[in-house]
């Protein structure tokens, strides 16, 4: 769950946090991404590509003491949800591209089932001129 300083602003879905962090090369404190550890948050140095020693020594510092956070520290915090917020809707906007192709795909497909089954029509209206002329010419010679 990525949260910003306030906790009425949440963005909860681990694949799209785990993707758009990928996007960002944002270094993961466990090389494997395959499982989630419960407690561990997204923080501002993760995203920015803090090493596990720097990560080590935030946490050190804050067992020690919590300070309050700065104006900067918030308008930072803003700006990487509003650059989430932008992956997001770039992401939305693929989607609807690929959507989009598949309809059109989709579409040409039943065209082209459309007009084999036409072709498919007329060999058979052929054939059954074709025997139907054969059976008038058996009748004729019986």
């Amino acid at each position: 769950m990525a949260e910003n300083t306030s906790k009425s602003s949440r963005l909860g879905h681990p694949s799209t946090i785990l993707r758009l962090c990928n996007r960002a090369g944002v270094l993961f404190e466990d090389e494997d991404t395959e499982k989630v550890k419960g407690g561990r948050g997204i923080t501002r140095r993760s995203l920015e590509g803090a090493t596990d020693d720097d990560n080590q020594e935030e946490r050190r510092s804050q067992g020690r003491r919590r300070r309050p956070q700065v104006e900067g520290e918030q308008a930072s915090s803003a700006l990487d949800l509003s650059q989430m917020q932008r992956a997001i809707e770039e992401m939305s906007q693929q989607f609807v591209r690929a959507q989009e192709q598949h309809q059109e795909q989709y579409l040409r497909q039943q065209e082209q089932y459309l007009k084999d089954r036409e072709q498919q029509e007329n060999w058979q209206r052929q054939m059954m001129e074709r025997q139907e002329i054969w059976q008038q010419q058996m009748m004729a010679q019986q």
